[in-house]
């Protein structure tokens, strides 16, 4: 068959080699092409591609980062879908938004993730979450929705 063009940033080079082994085993030709972010962010560039692999990190509003990434007009996975499924899309979306309790909002988010999901419209490859220890005497460590600790905050009880 034809070769899949498959676009992505310098840094996920390494998975995407990675995706391509696997695909290549099952006959699956796919052609890697490392884009800029600039390039990247043009839909231009994202309708020439058959694949987009990137990485989104989802902050504590969950409900809202989803919502961006299936409404802005620049998402890959709006770009990727076609005109019944962008109307249909919009029309969950607005039910969604209408709803008041976060619960129910981000449980009919799910649904509508997984159905998108199901029909490979998009997949998350990763999911990955942090942990961190640290030693008793150390207090005021929080750790923000990206992963970075709040170092104003940090103290040492003196005899930890």
């Amino acid at each position: 068959g034809d070769k899949l063009h498959m676009y992505v940033y310098r840094n996920n080079n390494e998975d995407a080699m990675w995706i391509c082994r696997q695909c290549a085993q099952i006959g699956i030709p796919i052609e890697i092409t490392i884009r800029s972010e600039a390039d990247m962010m043009q839909l231009s560039t994202i309708d020439e591609a058959d694949l987009i692999f990137y990485h989104i990190c989802m902050e504590s509003n969950y409900d809202l980062h989803i919502i961006q990434t299936l409404k802005q007009s620049n998402s890959y996975v709006r770009a990727h879908l076609n005109n019944e499924r962008l109307t249909w899309v919009d029309l969950q979306m607005e039910g969604i938004l209408s709803i008041p309790s976060l619960d129910e909002r981000i449980s009919c988010l799910h649904a509508l993730i997984d159905e998108l999901q199901a029909e490979k419209s998009f997949l998350f490859v990763l999911h990955r979450s942090q942990q961190t220890t640290y030693h008793d005497s150390i207090k005021g460590v929080t750790i923000n929705d990206l992963g970075w600790i709040d170092f104003r905050e940090i103290w040492v009880m003196p005899g930890g």
